[in-house]
């Protein structure tokens, strides 16, 4: 009787343990691009977290990976990422487009995205709290590159917002 109790709580922590991690990630890699009055941005997400979170909030109940291709997804994953990656530019709300989608086998998923902007940017206010309504232990991070220059920022649940300041020097 004892061995058939240890045995179970031993598949039962195994299970457990294998099931589930205790942090909640996604990176953003923001780039503007004077040239072309363009952010570029790149959205690095956990597959299988992003796949849970549609999952549970109805918009999607299939793995990513079998809409790389598709329009329709592409319009539902445009609309979700702008719902939890916003931009305002001086003021004003700039939506992004979603140009490409790459299911890495590491198991991540990387979201190009570009939105134009107007030529004389000094601001920018972003929130970035994508996936934080189904993962209350998730936090967020962008890494923006102005002119050779890199900051980082990170967004939690209690600071969802921060401001960008672009510099001239």
């Amino acid at each position: 009787m004892k061995l058939k109790q240890a045995l179970l709580i031993c598949i039962l922590f195994v299970t457990t343990s294998l099931s589930a991690h205790d942090y909640f990630f996604a990176f953003a890699e923001m780039k503007y691009n004077e040239v072309s009055g363009r952010i570029e941005a790149t959205i690095t997400l956990t597959t299988h977290d992003y796949e849970r979170s549609l999952r549970e909030r109805a918009i999607l109940n299939q793995e990513i990976s079998k809409f790389a291709d598709d329009e329709e997804a592409y319009a539902i994953f445009q609309a979700d990422l702008n719902k939890g990656f916003k931009m305002k530019v001086n003021g004003k709300e700039i939506h992004f487009n979603l140009e490409g989608i790459e299911v890495q086998l590491t198991g991540v998923t990387n979201f190009h995205l570009s939105a134009e902007v107007p030529n004389s940017i000094t601001k920018l206010e972003m929130t970035f709290d994508l996936l934080m309504e189904t993962f209350v232990e998730q936090q967020n991070k962008i890494t923006f590159i102005y002119r050779n220059n890199k900051s980082s920022y990170e967004f939690l649940q209690n600071k969802i917002t921060q401001e960008i300041i672009l510099s001239n020097e």
